[in-house]
């Protein structure tokens, strides 16, 4: 799913941790991004896909489809997989996390790709290109103890691999 805000940059800038929902918990509007969105070309200032990419077969051709009904912009989030809590949590656990395990029934979220902070960063800078769009890469570390860790990996030089 992909919720589409219309919205300018500067208001999106300070909406950006309440992006998925309206003030009174409803949202403009639910769309199944892998089958097509019928939205006019350029009809949404700007368009979130804030952890939905990794969930559909076709990266590319869905966030192409962004990018169609987008006007000012197309805000990406990706999970960058090869982070610290990921690894530890795999180091403890065995396990990557609920959204990676093999089922035999098929479960209705799964993570389709494994996404690093060094292919995320290649592959966006690949999309622009081929739209012939500026990128602004923002680096996100949101929760408390992530930006600590963040903090800590910038301050001792740690690849951002793995604290983003």
């Amino acid at each position: 799913m992909v919720r589409c805000v219309a919205t300018c940059w500067k208001e999106l800038l300070g909406k950006v941790s309440n992006l998925t929902q309206n003030a009174d918990g409803s949202v403009n509007h639910i769309a199944n991004l892998s089958t097509g969105l019928s939205f006019p070309d350029r009809g949404f200032d700007i368009v979130t896909a804030l952890d939905v990419i990794e969930h559909t077969e076709s990266i590319r051709t869905n966030l192409d489809e962004c990018w169609r009904i987008a006007r000012h912009g197309l805000l990406v989030a990706l999970p960058n997989i090869a982070h610290l809590s990921h690894r530890w949590r795999f180091l403890m656990t065995g396990r990557i996390g609920a959204k990676f395990d093999l089922h035999f029934e098929l479960p209705t979220d799964r993570h389709r790709w494994l996404t690093v902070q060094s292919q995320c960063d290649s592959f966006m800078v690949a999309f622009a290109a081929s739209h012939d769009a500026e990128l602004q890469t923002t680096w996100n570390a949101s929760t408390l103890p992530m930006g600590a860790l963040a903090r800590l990996g910038r301050t001792v030089g740690l690849s951002p691999a793995l604290w983003v």
